[in-house]
């Protein structure tokens, strides 16, 4: 018993001793990271310097300003946008304030400070010249030889007729293969994220910027303009029951847009974010605002039908009867544009019709079989009516 209380004794003895040390060793590591924050805010900043060197000839002494231009790496810019919508009311004309944004970044080594910034269009990384397209051969696969089965266990080889014969497992070829595999995936990830036409044009920043080297965004205004938008709505009742409001613009003379976010408010209310592609002047474009409470959609199944025709070959029909309803509440007329869809028969022996009081305006819209649309204007407090069946 007195052995067993010795070394219980001793045990918690060295257990606080144990603590005690880690406490210190706690203790000890945090000096350390204070004198290494006291050590790097006194420490000089690294400075990155780039030496120039001019020769200049002349007959006679003279007093002359030189000005340097060189390019730098590591330097970018993208676009940003905000739209803010004014659906207007039964007497005011909707209008679309277009504000155009850059988001700039650099990590060239050197802040700028108070520089007149002039920003480009261009963008030389998408190349100069069209990609050379190289033949594309199809032939048949050509069978394998069969690998021999052993009938016996190999003997084990030492470490150096292994590294001997390392070099000829699997054939020169297939190593190349593999290592152009990994180069095509390397340039593939290195691909710019966007490619668009070379559109060309210069915004100079007015005012000297401020942009550190650190890679942190700075964002600059670099123009707003007032557009007028025409309001329409789409609604695609069969997928839910909602309709969109959309403002169609056109594109000011002169400045191209770049592809970039845009964030988006509908009469002072941020409605959410999308995107830009790549428009040239003159050119439309809808911007879509979220759904409009002003718009009434309602879809329902009148009947659904199942049937067998014929005595000697039966046929069988499906036959659906939809009703797809929009109304505006607006104080104005609005275009609106109801989607839907019909089957399209993957089989000579299926056969399906779309019958019904109103034709859709268009027919596999956008190259998508079976898509359909109507167009039309519906004024304040109307409701427009689409019954379809579909045969098949």
């Amino acid at each position: 018993v007195g052995l067993l209380s010795l070394i219980s004794s001793e045990m918690a003895s060295v257990q606080r001793e144990v603590l005690d040390g880690q406490k210190r060793l706690r203790e000890v590591d945090k000096e350390i990271k204070d004198l290494g924050k006291q050590l790097s805010a006194v420490a000089p900043k690294r400075i990155q310097r780039t030496e120039v060197k001019v020769f200049v000839t002349a007959d006679m002494p003279l007093e002359a300003t030189l000005m340097v231009h060189y390019h730098v790496s590591s330097a970018s810019w993208s676009a940003l946008y905000d739209a803010r919508l004014t659906t207007g009311t039964k007497t005011l004309a909707p209008k679309l304030l277009f504000t155009r944004r850059a988001s700039i970044r650099q990590r060239t080594g050197e802040d700028w400070s108070g520089v007149a910034l002039t920003l480009s269009t261009t963008r030389p990384n998408t190349g100069s010249a069209a990609p050379k397209l190289s033949v594309l051969t199809v032939d048949f696969e050509r069978p394998r030889p069969p690998e021999p089965v052993p009938m016996a266990a190999p003997e084990a080889e030492s470490d150096a007729a292994v590294r001997k014969k390392k070099p000829r497992v699997g054939g020169r070829n297939r190593g190349m293969a593999r290592s152009e595999v990994q180069r095509k995936i390397a340039a593939e990830e290195s691909m710019p994220t966007v490619a668009a036409a070379p559109f060309q044009a210069l915004f100079k920043v007015e005012g000297g910027v401020n942009i550190p080297a650190t890679g942190s965004a700075k964002t600059v205004k670099l123009a707003e303009g007032e557009l007028k938008p025409k309001l329409s709505i789409r609604t695609v009742p069969i997928m839910e029951p909602k309709a969109y409001l959309y403002a169609e613009v056109t594109v000011p003379k002169g400045v191209p847009i770049l592809p970039g976010r845009v964030s988006l408010f509908r009469d002072g209310t941020f409605v959410g974010r999308g995107s830009l592609p790549a428009l040239a002047a003159q050119e439309k474009h809808k911007l879509g605002f979220g759904a409009d409470d002003l718009v009434r959609v309602r879809h329902s199944v009148e009947s659904d039908k199942r049937g067998e025709t014929g005595l000697i070959t039966a046929a069988r029909t499906d036959t659906r009867n939809y009703k797809l309803t929009v109304k505006n509440l607006h104080a104005r007329a609005i275009d609106v544009t109801v989607m839907d869809r019909m089957p399209v028969s993957a089989n000579e022996d299926i056969k399906v019709d779309l019958i019904g009081p109103t034709n859709p305006t268009q027919q596999d819209v956008k190259d998508k079989r079976g898509v359909l649309a109507w167009e039309s204007t519906l004024g304040p407090d109307e409701e427009q009516v689409l019954s379809l069946i579909h045969i098949s």
